[in-house]
């Protein structure tokens, strides 16, 4: 059970798979599986229809937040040491009154770093020649479109939790009565209908077993969205 535990839908799908192409031969010598076969079908397709609403909904959710939310501190950041440094040199007073650090800013509330950002932006466009302190047209433009997805993700209706524990716990009871129904009434007369078809058994052995998942760079996710941005239209300057 120690790979139904780590990937059990996988698992269940490969077997889907296995089933309905094996369906008429193994049915041909246990005529019982054809009927078994079909009620697995049915209930793999209702598990396929749980899983597909919710694929790791919680956790890719706020995986996808703090990635947003890293990016577009750092932009804050980087908006403010420019404008902070123009406004200093031309004595044209600072629009932000206090300094923070990198670290500060990733730390901020989510109100908080927007209220930061519509300061400096605001202060920005006053300063004809950002360029010059390292913010170019472009970079101006990003900023908005970062601004644009952080409030759009922070503002969207959260999942309530309890509707999202009731269909986890909907999902899992499905994967195990699907692991039941194959122990109990399919993995039998699979047993039977391939003693004499070495070639057959070990293709169903083998989709009841599943590798463990294997592990990715945490990276990946960020450096994913960050390139996906390069790819969309600049938001028009105010």
């Amino acid at each position: 059970m120690r790979f139904y535990q780590k990937r059990p839908f996988e698992m269940l799908q490969i077997v889907s798979f296995v089933l309905k192409r094996e369906r008429e031969k193994v049915s041909e010598r246990i005529p019982a599986l054809r009927q078994l076969i079909k009620e697995y079908d049915e209930k793999f397709s209702a598990l396929a229809k749980l899983v597909n609403w919710n694929p790791n909904a919680v956790m890719h959710e706020t995986a996808n937040k703090k990635v947003v939310r890293t990016a577009f501190a750092e932009v804050v950041f980087n908006m403010m040491s420019a404008v902070t440094a123009a406004n200093y040199k031309k004595k044209a007073g600072a629009a932000v009154q206090k300094v923070y650090t990198e670290a500060a800013v990733k730390k901020m509330s989510a109100a908080r770093l927007c209220e930061l950002y519509s300061a400096i932006m605001k202060d920005a466009k006053k300063i004809s020649n950002l360029q010059h302190y390292g913010v170019s047209e472009e970079a101006f433009r990003d900023a908005q479109e970062y601004y644009k997805e952080f409030t759009a993700i922070k503002n969207a209706p959260a999942k309530k939790k309890k509707e999202v524990a009731a269909r986890n716990a909907k999902e899992e009871k499905s994967i195990r009565d699907c692991i039941d129904f194959l122990e109990q009434a399919v993995d039998p007369l699979m047993h039977l209908a391939t003693r004499e078809d070495a070639e057959l058994r070990s293709h169903y052995k083998g989709a009841r077993s599943v590798l463990p998942r294997a592990q990715g760079r945490p990276s990946d996710a960020e450096a994913a969205y960050r390139k996906s941005r390069h790819h969309r239209p600049p938001l028009p300057r105010d």
